[in-house]
């Protein structure tokens, strides 16, 4: 896995926060990440190769062929003004890739400097609420 930088913006952004999204339940902050990346029409910058740790958990016919899915994107935008960087991941990761991709992120937001990171995403996990913590 390794981070694909399409376009160097480290010149063109100063100490910029970070949001990331992942899916989760109802895609609520997926969905709000997307909507802000929209809105302030931020440009890709950045992708994420997860084909070596992104295990499909389906398959897909077409015209009779089976294939595996196509994997889900994970990608980086920018706004320069204010200076935010988004990060929108179409899949979680558990395990070993999980962890690999959590440090690859965290390694280009220090090279980014970003200054605070913010995140969305829920994942379900088969626990009662009742559990002591």
């Amino acid at each position: 896995m390794n981070i694909k930088i399409r376009r160097d913006i480290i010149d063109e952004i100063e100490s910029p926060i970070l949001l990331a999204a992942w899916p989760g339940m109802g895609n609520v902050g997926l969905g709000a990440m997307n909507y802000i990346r929209r809105e302030l029409e931020a440009v890709p910058f950045a992708e994420v190769e997860m084909s070596e740790y992104f295990t499909p958990e389906a398959i897909v016919v077409e015209e009779g062929v089976a294939k595996f899915p196509d994997l889900p994107s994970h990608i980086f935008s920018y706004v320069r003004d204010p200076g935010l960087i988004i990060y929108e991941s179409e899949a979680q990761v558990a395990g070993p890739g999980g962890i690999a991709l959590i440090n690859q992120i965290l390694d280009l937001a220090e090279q980014l400097k970003v200054e605070t990171i913010y995140t969305g995403a829920a994942f379900a996990m088969p626990i009662s609420h009742r559990e002591p913590v």
